[in-house]
């Protein structure tokens, strides 16, 4: 396919938005409410759509949906799960711009269509020649979607579980582009922290052996030989453990670090066991697509006794908050009659369902909106806990608040704490402390509650895998406000292929 400028690939696209803008917050809250669409794209087509994002929305999308954009394209097709309704582009389509058409009722109805649409269930793993016919809509058309034309057909979407392979190729393939490990080494708290953790822990590592879990780019492994080790594994499942070998190359590591390409579940180490684990496997909410089994799996596997682990304690923590900028929203439909004369008012509770739904809002919450002290949830010992106890991490807590306000939300941060002569050193995503890429995971209650000095919210968490997929994370809340009814509500970070339980 010729290459072409981004900025006029982006015009057709923008205008087929139908001026539709949606913010990094839009998606995240709106993502379960509205339609899916697929289109069918050839790989070299996907560097296009991507162009389109480098040039306009790109930059301002959390990692969480950058990573979900990256994860959307399998088999030579890409899901589109970003929400919006278009006829898609000449540039994304192999037919020429006159053989693009919309499809019609009936055809959107049709099984072929709906398997399309939910990601070629029937078609994977087949030649690519036979997706097509199995998948496309007759005639190679491309769906458009109205609420009148189309049923909602995320439905279809909710209770299929992936094959568990297909799951782990969407998880390692989205670490394969450059914007992740670009955002997570600009994450200076997060990187920095690693830093200066290694080098302060350069006697344990001086002349010993160290497993490096998800290498990434390499950056961790080069700390520990920084920090005086004789020999790093640097395990990478992913296709970037091959610009790993270059960097550590041209860093003239190379003869201390050996990088790996594969799981540490499915690899061989040329050595019975190593002094050293260092891995950077935390996810959003801690645990969320987190590495963790893995990690476990490498200690049980080849640490020796007495080792030491990289981080070697995981902490997480909750507080209720008032998220002022989703009071403003609510609020906003009441205003309408004053500017326009139109009382909009009944989109309150519509916007109240899109807004505060099941999803886990992966957002930055400022400390003008933390309700109260922080309430530990659980703690995680990384020489200890087992794979059994990651699977359901179950909390209580208990919070008095700081003054008036209403309760909308809890938000959940995490610490992982470095070993230390003198003290821990902790690598921190609360409000209070800077701003890292993880942000905070904010759960949004059902029935916002009022509160005063010293009112009490206490609860129950339990967070526990998706049945969809292993690496997704469900968070279930029993919480109490004060003299109220207490609510509960189960919650799940959104995906382009399967929601979480409901």
């Amino acid at each position: 396919m010729p290459t072409q400028d981004p900025h006029k690939m982006a015009a057709p696209f923008a205008a087929a938005e139908r001026g539709v803008a949606l913010g990094p917050n839009q998606l995240n809250n709106r993502i379960s409410d509205l339609h899916f669409c697929a289109i069918q794209v050839h790989v070299e087509d996907f560097a296009d759509i991507r162009a389109y994002f480098s040039t306009t929305k790109w930059n301002r999308l959390c990692m969480a949906e950058k990573k979900r954009f990256m994860q959307i394209k399998e088999n030579h097709l890409v899901m589109w799960s970003l929400g919006l309704s278009f006829v898609a582009p000449a540039f994304m389509r192999r037919e020429k711009p006159s053989q693009g058409r919309v499809c019609s009722p009936e055809e959107t109805d049709s099984e072929e269509v709906q398997l399309w649409t939910s990601g070629l269930t029937a078609g994977h793993g087949s030649s690519t020649a036979d997706r097509r016919r199995t998948a496309a809509p007759k005639g190679g058309g491309v769906c458009r979607q109205s609420d009148k034309e189309v049923p909602n057909m995320s439905h279809l979407l909710k209770k299929r579980k992936l094959d568990k392979n297909v799951q782990e190729n969407l998880y390692f393939d989205s670490y394969s582009d450059v914007t992740i490990h670009e955002e997570m080494i600009a994450d200076h708290v997060r990187t920095n922290t690693y830093r200066t953790a290694i080098l302060r822990s350069s006697d344990s590592i001086r002349g010993r052996v160290v497993l490096d879990v998800g290498a990434g780019t390499g950056v961790l492994s080069m700390f520990c030989v920084q920090a005086g080790a004789k020999k790093v594994y640097a395990v990478e499942a992913c296709s970037i453990a091959e610009q790993a070998v270059k960097i550590v190359k041209q860093n003239q590591m190379d003869d201390r670090i050996e990088v790996i390409r594969g799981t540490v579940e499915t690899i061989d180490l040329p050595v019975e066991g190593v002094d050293v684990i260092v891995s950077e496997w935390m996810g959003y909410a801690l645990l969320h697509e987190s590495m963790l089994n893995s990690v476990l799996y490498a200690r049980d596997k080849w640490l020796k006794p007495g080792g030491l682990m990289l981080p070697s304690k995981a902490e997480l923590y909750i507080s209720p908050i008032n998220d002022l900028v989703v009071e403003d929203r609510l609020n906003f439909w009441c205003t309408v009659k004053d500017q326009y004369g139109i009382d909009m008012s009944p989109m309150s509770e519509f916007a109240k369902k899109c807004i505060m739904n099941n999803d886990i809002a992966i957002n930055l919450v400022t400390v003008e909106d933390v309700l109260s002290h922080p309430s530990r949830l659980a703690e995680l010992d990384l020489h200890t806990v087992t794979p059994e106890q990651v699977a359901s991490v179950r909390g209580t807590f208990s919070c008095e608040c700081f003054g008036s306000a209403a309760v909308n939300a809890l938000c959940v941060w995490f610490t992982v704490s470095f070993p230390g002569d003198d003290k821990p050193l902790v690598l921190s995503t609360s409000p209070f402390k800077p701003e890292t890429h993880w942000k905070q995971a904010v759960l949004y209650l059902d029935s916002p509650r009022d509160v005063m000095q010293d009112t009490k919210v206490v609860g129950e968490i339990h967070m526990y895998p998706s049945e969809e997929s292993a690496r997704h994370i469900c968070i279930h809340v029993e919480c109490a406000i004060g003299e109220h009814k207490k609510q509960s509500k189960t919650f799940s970070i959104p995906d382009g292929y399967s929601d979480a339980q409901q």
